[in-house]
């Protein structure tokens, strides 16, 4: 996507995942940390929220994070140019984080 808003829910998605916009905001939910043993993320200009994986962006304004792990099959590629990428937890990861247990 060159431009606009891309909101992306992943939850019950299963396989690798590449998502790339040019400006806007890229919001994805619904992930599980569990099903991904490699992820990276990247802005170009912007900011990089990740409630999942506890990425650590480096650089001021470009800031890019990555983490391997032993978990899941899959890997999740973010790139972003201008915007914002928020990346949120879901499922039962999402009721203990907010703690909606049972509710």
């Amino acid at each position: 996507m060159r431009y606009g808003c891309l909101s992306s829910g992943v939850e019950g998605v299963a396989g690798d995942k590449d998502l790339k916009v040019g400006i806007g905001d890229l919001d994805v939910s619904g992930v599980d940390a569990k099903s991904y043993h490699s992820v990276k993320a990247s802005v170009e200009i912007g900011d990089l929220r990740d409630q999942v994986f506890a990425l650590s962006p480096s650089g001021f304004l470009g800031k890019s994070a990555s983490k391997r792990t032993d978990d899941g099959p899959y890997r999740l590629r973010l790139h972003i140019t201008i915007g914002d990428i928020v990346v949120k937890p879901g499922g039962a990861q999402q009721a203990i984080l907010y703690g909606n247990r049972g509710q």
